[in-house]
């Protein structure tokens, strides 16, 4: 059995910059002078622009690394999530307003004692309200634009379960600072020319245009749609799941608020369109909205023109 002491990332970005940052503390590299973690990315890798929505475990993996979370969201232009809403997903009330349900990221048993999960059927006629409404605070929190944890709270805990809104790029910047200068991990700006394999297959080194070849015991690929050692290395074919997922295709455009003090929704949104959705999400400066479609049912031109008005009809 070969040690593993060079750890080799492929790709920057969220992914990548997490995946360092994460195995450097885990290795504890910083003190352990044989063993290395070097990430590789492109200098001209583009910037998707998605992805700034998390789930609660955002939480206990910022605190593994040693980030502070106060400098997170001052950084990265966090806001706090606590689930998602979605809007005219089924057809409207009675009374022709918009039919939403939440997806709260509070679960029954921080509640009741017993999940009413098996018996709603017989519950919601006497509770007379929603199955989010009836386990939990979170979705009137919501509504009323309240924070899940005050000033006093602790870092990284709440008093209403949470994650985050945040601007990915800025995230990205923040995780390579920690991962770089707190952490002990090697950056490499170069192109990737190739891979360079052993006589079983194995990935020994990185050819790249600038720094010559980059050995590594472990490599791990981050690079995205550009699959630079799963698809081009080992041409492992791409899976379709179209049988069961249905959207293929996502338009995305940054809004600033309508005024400095509008306030900011917790929720992610999440709004029914004829062949898809848009999501709608509310960070500290800006929100990040997108059209997430099936091009089988409705052109790329009407999709975004379907964005378009979207955001105008929030403002």
């Amino acid at each position: 059995m070969n040690t593993i002491k060079n750890i080799v990332i492929v790709g920057g970005g969220t992914a990548g910059w997490l995946v360092a940052a994460s195995l450097a503390r885990q290795l504890n590299i910083i003190n352990d002078s044989e063993t290395n973690i070097t990430l590789v990315e492109s200098p001209d890798a583009p910037t998707i622009g998605v992805g700034e929505g998390t789930w609660p475990t955002m939480r206990s993996t910022l605190k593994r690394i040693g980030i502070d979370e106060t400098d997170f969201i001052r950084e990265c232009d966090v806001s706090f999530k606590q689930g998602t809403q979605f809007v005219n997903w089924h057809r409207l009330h009675k009374d022709g307003s918009d039919a939403t349900y939440f997806h709260s990221f509070e679960l029954p048993h921080t509640q009741w004692r017993t999940s009413p999960g098996p018996y709603w059927h017989y519950l919601k006629s006497e509770l007379n309200r929603s199955y989010a409404d009836a386990i939990s605070v979170q979705p009137e929190a919501c509504r009323g634009y309240f924070a899940p944890k005050t000033m006093a709270t602790p870092a990284y805990e709440g008093l209403l379960n949470y994650a985050y809104h945040l601007d990915a790029g800025k995230f990205a910047k923040m995780l390579a600072k920690v991962a770089t200068e707190k952490l002990g991990v090697r950056h490499i700006s170069a192109y990737i020319e190739r891979a360079r394999l052993d006589e079983d297959g194995y990935i020994t080194s990185l050819a790249t245009r600038e720094k010559g070849d980059i050995k590594g015991d472990f490599f791990v690929d981050c690079s995205g749609f550009a699959g630079l050692l799963i698809d081009r290395t080992y041409e492992i074919p791409f899976r379709s799941v179209k049988d069961k997922l249905f959207v293929n295709s996502a338009i995305a455009i940054q809004m600033p608020y309508e005024r400095p003090d509008a306030p900011i929704s917790s929720p992610t949104l999440s709004t029914a369109q004829t062949a898809g959705w848009i999501w709608d999400i509310g960070l500290q400066a800006r929100r990040g909205t997108g059209h997430v479609y099936s091009d089988d049912f409705i052109s790329d031109d009407e999709a975004e023109a379907q964005l378009r008005r979207y955001p105008r009809s929030r403002l």
